[in-house]
């Protein structure tokens, strides 16, 4: 079922979610969308960037994809030399 709510822009543009929906879909201020026109309607999407930002941080201290490869590749080099 469709649900349909009523808003109004701004001289500069805005447009307020109402609060409901904020809350129903997880809009928080700051929260980055997408706008997609379709059809004659606007779609609007989180863009999922606010949990990859949240995210930032969370694996410092802990050794880079890089690095995990080059130590694999070291220890292959050892396996193959004891190999010999």
């Amino acid at each position: 079922m469709s649900e349909i709510y009523r808003s109004r822009v701004s001289s500069k543009g805005q447009v307020v979610i109402p609060a409901e929906v904020r809350s129903r879909y997880g809009f928080t201020e700051g929260t980055e969308v997408f706008i997609t026109g379709e059809d004659g309607r606007l779609i609007v999407e989180k863009t999922g960037f606010d949990e990859i930002y949240q995210l930032q941080g969370a694996v410092r201290g802990l050794p880079s994809a890089l690095q995990l490869l080059e130590e694999e590749r070291r220890k292959e080099r050892e396996r193959e030399e004891r190999s010999r």
